[in-house]
């Protein structure tokens, strides 16, 4: 019998930050103004546990929401102009939502 390694592929790609906005989490929930994305991706990073939502309008974030952990980050699909609302799990923190673009800037 012999190990098989399965190593991970990473696929190279270009990513690039169009803007940034940054969220207090405490306590009480906070939502972003507008975001501008042209591109229709956001990426979140928290400091913190959090709870969240993107919604078309401001709102409030509730421990129901979808969660993020600290230190993790993630990709979403949404329409220009969406809000982010957010509310800690535990500690208060900050929570980074970025416009980014995928492929090659080459051109723009």
């Amino acid at each position: 019998i012999s190990t098989v390694w399965l190593l991970p592929v990473v696929i190279p790609s270009i990513v690039s930050v169009v803007n940034t906005v940054s969220l207090a989490i405490s306590n009480s929930s906070a939502s972003t103004s507008a975001l501008v994305v042209p591109s229709g991706l956001i990426r979140i990073a928290s400091t913190t546990n959090a709870h969240f939502s993107i919604t078309s309008s401001a709102g409030t974030a509730t421990n129901a929401d979808m969660v993020i952990g600290a230190g993790q980050e993630a990709v979403f699909q949404v329409d220009n102009g969406s809000f982010v609302n957010a509310i800690r799990s535990s500690a208060d923190g900050r929570m980074s939502i970025s416009c980014v673009r995928v492929g090659n800037p080459v051109g723009e």
